[in-house]
Formats: C-alpha cells, sequence, structure tokens
C-alpha cells in the first residue's frame, strides 16, 4: 500500500504544544469547558490528548463529527442508561444487542473449537445469553423497552443463527495456539506518524472472525439490522470506512490473502428473523486510496488537538450530522461552559481503549 504525504514520517518540533500541556494554569478563552482526559494506552503519554491507537470506531467518530469525537472518544461520554438499567448494560439498545450477538458467536466458536457438538455447544451458549442479559442485583432480566430488539428477540435469534450455520461451509480457522480466530484483535503501525510528538500512529481493532471457504480466505462479520435485507442495504457498506479498515488490514496482519468479508446480515423482526450473506470486496486502488485518506483524516485529528491544547477550542462542530445524534442538546448549549453541565446531567463517562484486548476495552 503507498502511503500518503503529509504528516508521514513528519516529526516536526511539538515544544511549544508540550510547554501549554504541561503548563499549571493553561490558557483558556472565556466561558471554555475543562477537559478532563483519563489515562488510556491508546493515547500519547507526551499528549493525552492525541489519540495514537487508531480503530474503525474513533476514526469513524471523528469522520462523522469532530466535536462528536470529541464527546464520545476523547472524553468518554455517552447517554445515561435508562432508569431500572444496570450501569453494565449500554444505553444503545442496537449497540448491546450486537454486543451480545457477537459475543454469544465467539462464545459458541469456542465451545465448538473444545470438541463439543452443535447441540452442547448451543445449549451452553444459550445458558451464558439467559446470564448475560440477567442482572443479579436487581433481580431483573434486561428490559429494552423496544418491541424488536429484547430479551427474547435475542436468544431466539442467536439460536436461529447457531443453527441455521452450525454447519457453515466457511470454517473457521485455528491459530496458532489452538484457539478459534474469531474476535482475533490487530495493531500495527499505520505508515503515518504524528508532527506534534514524532509516535507512529497505529492501526487496531478486532476482526470478528476468519474463515477459509474454497481454499480462499475471507474475513467474516456480523450486523442485525431492523431492515429489510437486500441490495440496497448490502451496498451501504460500500464505501465503509468499517470495512474498508478491516479488509485493509487482513491484507497486513496474516501471512494469506484475504478475498474479502462476508457479511452476515441478520433481519431482526418482531415474529421472526431472516439471514443472508454478502460477499464485500476492495480492489487494490481502492484500499490504497482508503489508505491515503487516513492520512489527511489524521492532519485534521493533531489540528483539532493543537487548537483544544493551545486554545481551549473545542473540536470543530460539523452541523450535517447532528439529526439523531446522541450529543446534539449538548451542542445547541450556547457557550462551551454551559455544556458542562448538560453533559452531567445526561451523560456518564465511559473508556474506549481499542488497544485493550476484546471484553476489556469498555471500563
Amino acid at each position: 500500500m503507498t502511503s500518503s504525504e503529509g504528516n508521514q514520517e513528519s516529526t516536526a518540533d511539538s515544544g511549544g504544544l508540550t510547554a501549554a500541556v504541561e503548563s499549571d494554569s493553561p490558557c483558556q478563552p472565556c466561558g471554555s469547558r475543562a477537559v478532563e482526559i483519563r489515562p488510556n494506552s491508546s493515547f500519547s503519554e507526551q499528549l493525552p490528548q492525541l489519540q495514537l491507537g487508531i480503530d474503525s470506531t474513533s476514526l469513524g467518530a471523528f469522520k462523522k463529527c469532530p466535536r462528536y469525537y470529541q464527546l464520545a472518544v476523547l472524553e468518554g461520554w455517552e447517554p445515561k442508561a435508562p432508569d431500572g438499567w444496570p450501569e453494565h448494560f449500554r444505553p444503545q439498545v442496537d449497540l448491546q444487542f450486537g454486543i451480545w450477538m457477537h459475543e454469544g458467536r465467539e462464545g459458541y466458536e469456542g465451545f465448538r473449537s473444545m470438541g463439543l457438538e452443535h447441540e452442547e455447544a448451543l445449549e451452553r451458549t444459550l445458558d451464558w445469553a439467559m446470564l448475560a442479559t440477567w442482572d443479579a442485583a436487581s433481580g431483573r432480566p434486561w428490559n429494552s423497552g423496544d418491541g424488536i430488539k429484547n430479551r427474547f428477540t435475542l436468544v431466539r435469534t442467536l439460536a436461529w443463527y447457531l443453527d441455521r450455520y452450525q454447519d457453515d461451509p466457511a470454517k473457521t480457522i485455528q491459530l496458532a495456539s489452538g484457539a478459534p480466530a474469531v474476535e482475533h484483535s490487530f495493531r500495527f503501525p499505520s505508515g503515518f506518524r504524528s508532527h506534534l510528538t514524532g509516535e507512529d500512529f497505529l492501526l487496531c481493532g478486532h476482526l470478528d472472525k476468519v474463515v477459509e471457504f474454497q481454499d480462499n480466505f475471507w474475513l467474516n462479520d456480523l450486523k442485525t439490522t431492523r431492515s429489510q435485507l437486500g441490495r440496497w442495504w448490502v451496498e451501504s457498506f460500500t464505501p465503509d470506512n468499517q470495512f474498508s479498515l478491516y479488509i485493509f488490514a487482513g491484507q497486513v496482519v496474516f501471512p494469506f490473502k484475504v478475498q474479502g468479508l462476508m457479511l452476515d446480515g441478520v433481519q431482526v423482526l418482531a415474529s421472526g428473523a431472516r439471514f443472508e450473506r454478502y460477499p464485500i470486496k476492495r480492489g487494490r486502488v481502492e484500499l490504497e486510496e482508503w489508505h491515503s485518506g487516513l492520512g489527511w483524516w489524521l492532519e485534521q485529528l493533531e489540528h483539532a488537538v493543537e487548537r483544544l491544547v493551545e486554545r481551549g477550542l473545542d473540536f470543530p462542530l460539523n452541523e450535517k450530522a447532528c439529526w439523531r445524534c446522541d450529543f446534539r442538546q449538548v451542542c445547541s448549549k450556547p457557550s462551551p461552559g454551559s455544556r458542562k453541565g448538560e453533559l452531567e446531567r445526561g451523560f456518564r463517562r465511559r473508556q474506549w481503549d481499542p488497544l485493550k484486548a476484546r471484553g476489556e476495552e469498555m471500563g
């Protein structure tokens, strides 16, 4: 892959910025909001506001809106859980549903790799799902308040999905450790270096599954949706930041050629579920263009960090991304200082660290 110019290998002197970071009383404009940055292994030790471990979630958040990235990733805010929800459950129904589907599939693959037959592996996986969706502290199950995505449809959809693919011709490959290649974590140098600190940016993340099909290797991902499966749905993933990063990573981290990504679409219905599998590919030119564009986005990230550190300015706002955004009420406040109260009233802090192994990244 060719690398774009710009911040690649740039090691410009950052003494002025470092001094601003280390100052006991950094200059902040009137009405600015103090930004608390918690220790995070994916961020620079020299410049704690600069993320070096870049995954698809973080990059996608910044591409969507720099202000959204600042609030959700850099500062770690998310909406508070609805009343009665356990704190360790995610407040977004679609997100929590998808997390449990992925974790269930990972657990099932682990049971099969131990030599268990399908029925026993399925039974153990569903036992796990029932426990995962139960809050022992309150003595109550997860109540999503959603007629389509809820505890019942989760367990049912997981069971039907695993039944459907119990004899999947796309076989999960085994790692050298003997473990199945599911939720496989990766990290590698992106080819770009920070001009603020001289440190390398890393690309990192977790690949859902790696499979072999008809003597070729593919990545395999699972997406649940309320929408009807079909051409318009699958075409929404080309172009797509997450899948481009995954396929790019597949060409780097494995000793074999990855053909592309098999997408398992799961339409969740109140009365049932539909399943379809779609191949998604990226050509050499597409991946080179994505990687070249990555360099530009990293430059914009560093510009936003400079504004924040040196002038106390929040990351720029992309007003075109405000529709149905979790932070719309926060950003609608008239000044940076007035946003603090809104955040503390309606949001909670969680940490996103993509350099941690899957299952450990949410603090």
